[in-house]
């Protein structure tokens, strides 16, 4: 196996993506959701930029906002690994709980 295979094992394409969406941990209902950027999403998983981190293992209710009093069906996302960036940033790598159809891909896209 050469170090490209080792590095990329994703079996579905990831889309960049700077949509704006938002945030909180599932299961929680007095949490206000947080503003996050959505830095890449796949039928399987998504990238989230927050100003907060959060730990690997816990799930958000990922909504994204299809216009003026629109938003998206929620999804559940389970943060897998969290990265400080140097903007005081965190980049979130999550697997999304069920997969993605086509027109909930295209939104957050």
């Amino acid at each position: 196996m050469t170090n490209q295979q080792t590095a990329e094992r994703r079996a579905w394409i990831r889309y960049p993506s700077k949509q704006e969406a938002s945030c909180r941990l599932f299961g929680q209902a007095r949490d206000e959701y947080l503003p996050v950027k959505i830095h890449d999403v796949s039928v399987t998983g998504i990238g989230l930029i927050v100003n907060s981190c959060f730990r690997s293992g816990a799930v958000l209710e990922v909504r994204v906002s299809n216009g003026p009093g629109s938003v998206s069906r929620p999804v559940l996302a389970r943060v897998k690994q969290a990265t400080a960036q140097p903007d005081g940033t965190w980049l979130l790598g999550c697997t999304l709980v069920s997969k993605l159809s086509d027109g909930d891909l295209q939104a957050f896209v």
